[in-house]
C-alpha cells in the first residue's frame, strides 16, 4: 500500500498523474503539511472519508464507466496512507483485546452453476471455453473472457420457435458464496451477478415481455428490443422479479440489491427509468437516474436519491460502506468470502464508512475495523468470530 502511495508521488512529480491523482496529492499536502504523525487516529479516518467525499465529488460529473477505477485508486491509496501510519506510528500502550489472526481467507473470484431446462448442470468455473449446450436453436457459449453468452441462430430456428414458443424453457444461473459472474441473456441485455445470487431466465424470450427471476443481487444493462418496425412497433418491456417487487424497464441500466435474508429489497437507477412495484400490493414507485427505490413486503415504495457508484462499487471490485453497522458490513463478507459469521457479546452499534479493494485479504479488512471501531475479531478456519 505504502509503495503506491509512493508511485503515485513520483508520477506526479514527473507530470504523468491523471486530474485525480493530482487533486489527491495536493489534497495530501494541504492535510498532512504538518505530517501524519501528528495526527489521532479519529482526525486520520476522518481525512480519509473527507478524501473520498471530497475525489468523488469532483469527478462525478465524468463518465460512471471511468469514474470508478479511478476513486478506487484514490481510495485504495488512501487506506494505504492510513495502513502505513497505524504499523509505524509509536505504541503508546499494549493492544488489549483479540487481535485478528492472519489466516489466508482469499477473496471471491469468477464462479457458477448453471442448470439447464432439464434439470443438468454445468460448472462453469470447470468448463472449457466455447460451446457449452444448444436449447431451441440457441447456443450457450462460454467466452475467452469467462462470460457466459446466448447466441441465437435465427436461419435455424422453426416456425413455433421463431414466434416465442420456446421461451418456456429456462435456465437458471447460480452463483455461491465467494463468486461472481457476468451474462448476456439472448436480447443481448448484459448482467452481473454478485455472490449468493441466482436468475432465472429463458433461453429465448418471447415477444410480450422479457422476464426474468432474481435471487441477491444483480447489476443490468438492458438491451432496448422492438417487436415490429422501429418506427411504429411496440417496445417489449424487460421485468425482473424478485420476493418482494417487480422492477419494470424499456432500456436502462440499474441495479437491484435483493437478498432474502434482508429486511428491504434496493432497486438503483443509473439511466432510463423503472417503474417498481411492491408485489401483492398496489403500491408501486417510478423511479429517476440517481434515485433508489427501497422496497418491504405490504410496505409503499421509498424513494430517495442515492450516489449511485456507491450501488455498483462491487461490480468495479468494490466494497463502498456508509455509515453501515457491523453487521451490515459482515453480512457483505461473508458472502463475498465465503465465511460464517458468529457474534459473541454486545457488539458495537458504532458505524463505518469507506472504500475497500474486494481483492484484499479478508485479515486486512478485519484490521482495519478493528483499528478504528471498539470491535476485535477471531478467524477460525472460515469462521469469523465478531467480539467487542
Amino acid at each position: 500500500m505504502m509503495q503506491d502511495a509512493e508511485e503515485l508521488l513520483n508520477k506526479y512529480n514527473s507530470g504523468q498523474a491523471t486530474e485525480a491523482e493530482r487533486a489527491l496529492v495536493e489534497s495530501w499536502y494541504l492535510h498532512y503539511k504538518t505530517g501524519p504523525s501528528d495526527l489521532t487516529p479519529e482526525q486520520l479516518q476522518q481525512e480519509h472519508e473527507a478524501g473520498l467525499r471530497a475525489l468523488n465529488a469532483r469527478l462525478h460529473r465524468q463518465q460512471t464507466a471511468r469514474l470508478w477505477p479511478r476513486i478506487a485508486a484514490a481510495a485504495t491509496i488512501l487506506l494505504g496512507i492510513v495502513w502505513g501510519w497505524q504499523h509505524y506510528r509509536p505504541v503508546d500502550k499494549p493492544v488489549v483485546g483479540h487481535p485478528v489472526q492472519t489466516a489466508a481467507i482469499k477473496p471471491g473470484s469468477n464462479k457458477a452453476i448453471l442448470t439447464l431446462s432439464d434439470g443438468s448442470t454445468i460448472s462453469l468455473t470447470d468448463a472449457g471455453n466455447g460451446e457449452l449446450a444448444e436449447q431451441a436453436g440457441t447456443k450457450i457459449i462460454k467466452q475467452a473472457d469467462g462470460q457466459l453468452f446466448y447466441k441465437t441462430d435465427k436461419a435455424a430456428l422453426t416456425p413455433s420457435e421463431r414466434a416465442g414458443g420456446e421461451a418456456s424453457i429456462r435456465n437458471i444461473l447460480t452463483i455461491p458464496r465467494g463468486g461472481q459472474y457476468q451474462l448476456q441473456l439472448p436480447d443481448g441485455t448484459k448482467v452481473w451477478l454478485n455472490s449468493a445470487s441466482s436468475l432465472r431466465y429463458p433461453s429465448k424470450f418471447d415477444n410480450s415481455e422479457r422476464r426474468v427471476e432474481l435471487s441477491g443481487e444483480a447489476y443490468f444493462e438492458v438491451a432496448k428490443k422492438v417487436e415490429g418496425s422501429k418506427a411504429e412497433g411496440r417496445k417489449v418491456p424487460f421485468i425482473v422479479v424478485t420476493e418482494n417487487q417487480e422492477v419494470e424497464v424499456l432500456g436502462t441500466h440499474f441495479n437491484i440489491h435483493a437478498y432474502p435474508d434482508e429486511e428491504k429489497a434496493s432497486t438503483t437507477l443509473l439511466e432510463g427509468s423503472v417503474r417498481v412495484r411492491v408485489r401483492h400490493t398496489a403500491y408501486s414507485g417510478l423511479l429517476r437516474p440517481g434515485q433508489q427505490a427501497q422496497v418491504k413486503p405490504s410496505e409503499p415504495v421509498q424513494i430517495r436519491s442515492v450516489n449511485t457508484d456507491d450501488a455498483i462499487a462491487w461490480k468495479e471490485g468494490y466494497f463502498v460502506f456508509e455509515d453501515a453497522d457491523i453487521r451490515t458490513i459482515m453480512n457483505n463478507l461473508a458472502r463475498w468470502y465465503d465465511v460464517e459469521v458468529v457474534y459473541q457479546g454486545v457488539v458495537t452499534n458504532q458505524t463505518f464508512g469507506g472504500a475497500f479493494p474486494r481483492s484484499a485479504a479478508l485479515g486486512d479488512l478485519l484490521k482495519y475495523l478493528e483499528t478504528y471501531g471498539n470491535i476485535h475479531f477471531a478467524i477460525e478456519g472460515r469462521r469469523v468470530r465478531v467480539m467487542p
